[in-house]
């Protein structure tokens, strides 16, 4: 699943990056409606599979952890991306969550007094800037200023795509370590 995924981020930020190319040169307007295209299907194939990803890793979280430790309950994993407002920032917590119930090194300390993981934190801004800048783009009028704003909203993109895919790296590792280990977390 979590390979999926990777492919699934890395194919989704190289589209994206050949649309916003393909906005800036004005290219030929079939071919930017075929890049278009797939780069929302790609979007969407990736955003599903995270959603899975992340209720499994949240399920395996809740093996390693109590599940009265969370802050949000497991549906929350799904319901959390679709409820307006909410959105924006609870799937960041809980994928922090997930982080910080993997984490083995701190058994014995709460799940909410473990420490925070900064690459969590990076990923999820970096993903919210997108979004944002996502949302502006379609708001201006001028082409110039839209290309620009799309453009960051790409370049965001490509660095949440690159963040998550450690995220998910650490989570599984953390996951997948034998019980009495101690892996300490990379970030």
């Amino acid at each position: 699943m979590s390979r999926a995924l990777i492919v699934l981020i890395g194919l989704t930020s190289v589209i994206s990056v050949a649309e916003a190319l393909l906005r800036w040169l004005i290219i030929y307007a079939g071919l930017y409606g075929v890049v278009t295209t797939l780069s929302s299907l790609c979007y969407l194939a990736a955003g599903i599979t995270f959603i899975v990803w992340m209720f499994r890793a949240r399920g395996v979280a809740d093996t390693i952890v109590s599940t009265r430790q969370h802050r949000w309950s497991k549906p929350w994993t799904i319901a959390a991306w679709f409820v307006p407002i909410v959105n924006v920032w609870i799937p960041g917590v809980l994928v922090q969550d997930i982080w910080r119930a993997s984490d083995r090194s701190q058994r014995l300390v709460p799940v909410t007094d473990r420490r925070k993981s900064v690459l969590v934190r990076a990923w999820w801004v970096s993903y919210t800037v997108s979004l944002l800048a996502g949302v502006l783009t379609e708001a201006v009028d001028d082409p110039e200023t839209a290309t620009a704003l799309y453009s960051v909203s790409v370049v965001a993109l490509a660095l949440a795509g690159v963040l998550v895919v450690q995220v998910i790296r650490q989570i599984d590792e953390m996951q997948l370590s034998a019980p009495n280990a101690c892996p300490a977390p990379a970030a």
